[in-house]
Order: structure tokens, then C-alpha cells, then sequence
């Protein structure tokens, strides 16, 4: 009897065990490998991607000790079904991945490194999804420089390596969400042209900045993401992160506080803790708070809120000069490729297209006109100017 199979999204039972990553259209991680389905992921996972898109599961626990210990993840035939996998996924993403990025660590001809406990970080596809957002000499050159300087630092300090194994051990949520934050955050930063030390003090803001669930038991976590309507634990993990983090030297820079403090306010006033406005949030705060709405928004985390990368950056873009800061959020629109003149537009209930044009980019930047494979042009300008008047 086969231990793994072959099944379409559309026939995923809660329970099964996934066995390999997803990656969202974006490039950013979706979701682990080895990690149990429930009705919330399968949820978000058919708003992501065609339902008849395949993966490779087992169907409970001791099969997948039964996988893990007859290596079967090196096997020839995992690795060709694997392979047919990473093809069918790369049709709906932006990021050039590979079957490397897909294989557990054990199969690779160079595994990675498990005495450092940053050195699976370090190796991510996250960081080659990075790249790909450049196309400036000087940035392609900066980015390997600060990864290095980054890393060094979190090596450096026994404390900040303490605090990073407390933050993944506690839930795949929060250790998916703070890595994916804190690589839009520095993507933010490069973009606009901080310096090493803001890098990387905002970097290790960003990435630390929920470290505070952590001080709730696993339990009250899950139900916070099963409902979200724990203002307690929203309004109270400021204050545990910034009590979390004192035990890191590093972590006590103004940076790296003032970025934790302030990734809750909003830029009309209406947020917390302080309910501070426009520039009077640390520019920290107001890039991580874009960088934690967008990711929260397409990762599906809280039951209930989530959307694709293109609804979610529209989102972002109505909420400039309330909750978001303006100027950050063009940047992060010009950055992003998803509203790129001949990029693939990718939404999982349309059909496949490629952005042809664009209305009004200045005011509307968000309302492409795609082409789709048949050669028919939809302007979402228009379409979105024609429901107003209904």
C-alpha cells in the first residue's frame, strides 16, 4: 500500500497531513510541510488556488512516521510526483521556485545546517523571492549585504537566538507570519533607502514584533485565530512583547522599541496603545503595520479574514491616510509586481491574464485592464465605476 498520496484540493479532508510547502502567489510561504489541515486552511487555501490543483498528503500520523522513517521524501518516485507539484503551483506564482524550495532539508544534496538555529531562515526561498522584486544594480548588491549583517547580528547575541526559538516553537502561525513580515518590512526599508543599522533594526523589530502571544498558553492563541475577537490578547501583546524582548541588549534600541510600540496605530489617530497620528508614529511603526495587515490578510490566519494578494493590496491602498501611511503604501504598491505592466494577473476565480494597461494609474492603481488567455480585455477601472452607479 502506497503511504503517500495524490489529492486535489478539492478532496482534502481535515486531519490530513501535508507534505510539502505551499507558497502563495506572492512567493511568500502559505504554508509548511508536514502540517495537519483544518477547516480554516482548507477555507483559505481554496480562496488561494484552483480547487483542482494537486498535492501530496498522508492520511494520519503514523503514516508520516512511516514516511520520515523510510526516507520515502528521498525516494525517486516522491520526488518525480513532487516535482509534477512545484509545475502545477508555479503557473500561479509571481516567484521563480524551484523543487529545492519544496524538498525537505534530508533530501537535498547540500542539506542545511541544524546547529544554528537561524541557519533554515538563512536558506529560505523567502529571501530569493526578495531579489526578485529589484531590478536596481545597487539594491540587488545591498540585499546579500544586509542578509549577512542581519544574521551576524542575531548570531551574535545569545538572547536574540533565545527569543527566535521561543517564537517558532510556539505555533506555525506566528513563526509564518513574523518571518513573512519581516521580509516585507525590509523590502519596504531598501525601497526606501534606510541604512544598514535602520535595516536591521527594523528587520528584528518587525520580526519580534507579536513575540507577546507567545506568553499565552497555545490554547487562547488558536481561539484568537478561530474568532479574533480577543481584544485582550491584542490590546495586552504590546506590552508582553516589550517585556519579552528587554532580555535582548539589542532589542532595547529606540528602533526596535518604538517600531514594536507603535505597529498598532493608525495615521488618523484611531489606533493603540497611544492613539498617535500621521508622523508621529515612528516610520517603523507604519511600515510593520502594512507589512502585518498584508501579510494577515492573504495568509487567512484569523478565521474568516482573508484574501487574495490582489484584494488584499487593494484593500491597503483605500486605507491610505486612515489607517496606513500614504507615501508607504505607494511604495509598496510600486514594489510589489503584482500591478505590473506585463506581469501575470493572478485571482483564483478569473481566468489567467496579463496586465495590458492601466485607466488612471495615478489615483486608481489598483484597476488594471487585464487581457485573458482568450484575448478578452477586462478593465476593472470601469467595471468598478459602473457598480458605483448601480
Amino acid at each position: 500500500m502506497t503511504i503517500y498520496q495524490t489529492k486535489m484540493l478539492q478532496e482534502l479532508l481535515p486531519g490530513e497531513i501535508l507534505l510539502h510547502p505551499i507558497y502563495r502567489s506572492d512567493g511568500l510561504l502559505f504554508l509548511n510541510r508536514y502540517k495537519s489541515f483544518t477547516d480554516s486552511i482548507l477555507i483559505n487555501i481554496k480562496n488561494h488556488f484552483p480547487s483542482s490543483l494537486k498535492v501530496l498528503i498522508v492520511t494520519h500520523a503514523p503514516n508520516l512516521n512511516e514516511f520520515e522513517n523510510l526516507h520515502i521524501y528521498k525516494h525517486e518516485s516522491f520526488l518525480n510526483d513532487l516535482e509534477m507539484v512545484v509545475q502545477q503551483f508555479a503557473t500561479y506564482s509571481k516567484a521563480n521556485l524551484t523543487i529545492n524550495d519544496y524538498k525537505d532539508e534530508r533530501a537535498l544534496n547540500d542539506p542545511i545546517s541544524t546547529s544554528n538555529a537561524f541557519h533554515k531562515f538563512h536558506h529560505s526561498p523567502l529571501w530569493n523571492n526578495l531579489q526578485r522584486l529589484f531590478d536596481s544594480t545597487h539594491l540587488l548588491n545591498r540585499i546579500p549585504q544586509i542578509k549577512e549583517l542581519i544574521f551576524s547580528t542575531l548570531e551574535k547575541e545569545e538572547a536574540l537566538e533565545s527569543l527566535y526559538i521561543k517564537l517558532i516553537n510556539y505555533h506555525d502561525v506566528l513563526k509564518i507570519h513574523s518571518k513573512n513580515t519581516a521580509i516585507i518590512s525590509l523590502m519596504l526599508g531598501l525601497t526606501l533607502e534606510l541604512t544598514d543599522e535602520e535595516l536591521v533594526d527594523l528587520f528584528i523589530s518587525t520580526l519580534f514584533a507579536d513575540i507577546g502571544f507567545t506568553k499565552y498558553p497555545k490554547s487562547d492563541f488558536v481561539l484568537y485565530l478561530d474568532h479574533g475577537n480577543r481584544n485582550d490578547m491584542l490590546l495586552s501583546h504590546i506590552k508582553d512583547s516589550m517585556e519579552i524582548i528587554s532580555n535582548s541588549p539589542f532589542c532595547r534600541r529606540k528602533n526596535v522599541i518604538m517600531g514594536i510600540l507603535d505597529h498598532h496605530e493608525r495615521v488618523d489617530g484611531l489606533g493603540f496603545p497611544s492613539g498617535k497620528s500621521a508622523r508621529n508614529i515612528h516610520l517603523f511603526g507604519r511600515i510593520i503595520a502594512i507589512a502585518q495587515k498584508y501579510d494577515e490578510l492573504v495568509g487567512g490566519y484569523i478565521k474568516g479574514d482573508t484574501l487574495a494578494s490582489y484584494p488584499a493590496i487593494t484593500y491597503i491602498w483605500e486605507q491610505k491616510g486612515t489607517m496606513f501611511d500614504r507615501q508607504i503604501i505607494k511604495t509598496f504598491l510600486n514594489r510589489t509586481t503584482i500591478f505590473k505592466l506585463n506581469e501575470p494577473f493572478l485571482l483564483p476565480n478569473y481566468p489567467k491574464g496579463v496586465i495590458v494597461g492601466f485607466q488612471d494609474y495615478l489615483n486608481h492603481p489598483v484597476l488594471p485592464m487585464v487581457k485573458d488567455e482568450t484575448g478578452n480585455i477586462r478593465d476593472l477601472y470601469m467595471e468598478r465605476i459602473k457598480d458605483t452607479r448601480k
